[in-house]
């Protein structure tokens, strides 16, 4: 699998609201923001974008030739869930986008789903990005950092040669 290298995305020449998902996936993709909405909307197969299902950004993923899945954090991470009396016991009960970062692995690039919404987070150098801060930001100071990571998906991309 190759790495991906993060982009900062052109603002959007037309007027319209720029949101997470085309957002993420321009950071990805390493395209403008206009061409990863249109892009979402081929994939969606609807006349306009106000949100993604994570299904969808997959699907245009792998139309650029990334292979990801979304999952719970505790599962992509390969920690095993202990139960003790019907009580979850040997980790944080609770993940935020701040303390995740134990679970994922360094130099490497995901798109996090944090409470309906979508951050893309870059392990290499520990800052996020997305579509209301649209600049690289420290975890700890993000405006998201505090908000419940939902699910996580790695983005490599696929070497055919591989």
């Amino acid at each position: 699998m190759e790495a991906i290298t993060p982009n900062l995305p052109a603002p959007t020449k037309k007027n319209r609201t720029m949101w997470c998902g085309p957002y993420a996936l321009a950071v990805c993709l390493g395209l403008s923001y206009d061409e990863a909405y249109e892009l979402a909307l081929k994939v969606t197969r609807q006349d306009r974008i106000k949100g993604l299902a994570n299904h969808y950004v997959e699907k245009a993923l792998r139309r650029h030739g990334i292979r990801t899945e979304f999952k719970g954090l505790r599962q992509s991470a390969g920690v095993s869930m202990q139960f003790m009396y019907g009580k979850q016991r040997g980790y944080v009960s609770v993940l935020n986008l701040r303390n995740a970062l134990d679970y994922l692995k360094p130099n490497r690039l995901y798109i996090i789903n944090v409470t309906r919404h979508y951050v893309v987070l870059d392990t290499s150098d520990m800052t996020v990005i997305d579509n209301q801060t649209r600049g690289w930001w420290p975890v700890d100071r993000h405006r998201n950092a505090g908000k419940q990571v939902q699910c996580v998906a790695e983005v490599c991309r696929v070497n055919p040669a591989a």
